[in-house]
């Protein structure tokens, strides 16, 4: 138990300080621990050394930047504790296989070069399909929001309290239409477009429906509660879409909140969760 407790410490360290250019030697200090014994007892439980893991998860944090904000690279690298541009171009091509405005510039989010941060106590969200979607509508208001990275908790726990009142007040399944895009002028924020409302059986648009598009999805199931809700969502993009390489088109994500009668801000909801792919993967 001690040991696992020396990881956790270690792994809030890095977490803490992935935007400076820290080292083994650094964590060692921050222990008090030698690097041997550090390196030993980190590589038992994470099943990964402590050096890949560091370069792996602030590689993970850039390639959220690079698609989701409007940071040019030379400030995304300064950002993560990169001695120059240079060097994190080179460590992200070996990572990616591709340059970073090559990565930023593609058509589809390859998350294959991506890791999650490690966590002892894991959400489990099932297997997954891959299944088509036929074009469809949802009746609802639209909202922009502009948040930053990583998300404030207030926001999620607004959103969390919009579905719940709209599960109450329609007395149905509520779908969620969610878009994700790098502010124009803020290069640090992301912009939000979102539609809470119901789903439409009308194949004619009326007015304040919006529309999702027709394609291949990734579908996911689980039951959650507002604490859990941002971790699982977090886990299928950094732990699940890595795994098997699913690589994220350009379309709103879906979500489906299930009624099952009178709703609580700390009941747990049954969700569907609809994330666009490029292409069916190979699970085996």
């Amino acid at each position: 138990m001690l040991k696992k407790n020396i990881v956790q410490e270690v792994l809030n360290y890095i977490e803490n300080h992935i935007d400076v250019n820290i080292n083994i030697d650094d964590i060692s200090l921050f222990t008090g621990y030698s690097r041997r014994h550090i390196q030993t007892i980190f590589k038992h439980h994470v099943r990964m050394p402590l050096g890949l893991y560091i370069r792996k998860r602030r590689v993970t944090r850039a390639s959220i930047y690079l698609r989701l904000t409007s940071m040019n690279v030379i400030d995304i690298s300064s950002k993560f504790g990169y001695d120059s541009q240079q060097s994190f171009c080179r460590e992200f091509k070996k990572a990616a296989g591709i340059t970073p405005l090559q990565y930023r510039r593609s058509s589809c989010w390859d998350f294959s070069p991506l890791l999650a941060e490690f966590n002892f106590n894991r959400v489990d969200v099932g297997s997954f399909q891959i299944c088509t979607l036929p074009e469809g509508y949802v009746s609802g208001h639209m909202s922009h929001q502009e948040i930053a990275i990583p998300t404030n908790k207030d926001i999620l726990e607004s959103r969390w309290n919009t579905i719940i009142n709209h599960l109450n007040s329609q007395k149905q399944n509520i779908w969620s239409i969610s878009e994700y895009n790098a502010h124009k002028k803020h290069s640090m924020r992301i912009k939000l477009s979102s539609i809470i409302g119901i789903h439409k059986k009308e194949v004619n648009k009326k007015p304040g429906d919006h529309a999702y598009p027709s394609g291949v999805y990734a579908r996911f199931s689980f039951r959650c509660n507002k604490e859990e809700y941002s971790k699982y969502s977090k886990h299928i993009y950094l732990s699940i879409f890595p795994k098997h390489r699913l690589k994220r088109r350009t379309a709103p994500d879906i979500e489906v909140f299930t009624y099952n009668g009178y709703a609580r801000s700390e009941n747990a909801l049954d969700c569907e969760y609809y994330i666009p792919v490029e292409a069916v993967p190979n699970k085996n």
